[in-house]
């Protein structure tokens, strides 16, 4: 028995990094990127999400590097026809850093962590 998967699900499945990049600056625009794309914050957390575990630890390469503390979950998909969903949360004592450093295009996103923006009003912590 044979299964063909979608080129949307080949993409889905497999997202990484072809070879590890050395370049900062590169590396710091990947973060970003997968920020902007796969990721969430808010006031209490910075957090990356993918069912691509090669993308989560590509992400957690650079993470590592950059000397970022953080924390992988594998959350175990319960449905039939999912996939499970990998999670990287940058521990709370490291989110300054991480905004100062990757400086996230959404400005929603670019508070410090004492003062995060929700709508058109900061919300204190």
């Amino acid at each position: 028995m044979k299964i063909r998967l979608t080129k949307e699900e080949l993409k889905t499945y497999t997202v990484r990094l072809k070879k590890m990049q050395n370049n900062l600056k590169f590396n710091i625009g990947f973060l970003r990127g997968c920020l902007d794309s796969d990721g969430y914050m808010d006031k209490s957390r910075i957090q990356f999400s993918s069912v691509s575990e090669k993308l989560i630890r590509d992400i957690a390469h650079i993470l590592k590097k950059l000397k970022i503390e953080f924390s992988i979950y594998e959350y175990k998909e319960k449905r039939k026809n999912r996939k499970n969903i990998f999670h990287i949360y940058i521990k709370k004592d490291y989110q300054d850093k991480f905004i100062k450093i990757v400086n996230p295009r959404n400005k929603k996103r670019n508070a410090p962590a004492e003062i995060r923006i929700s709508g058109n009003k900061p919300i204190m912590t």
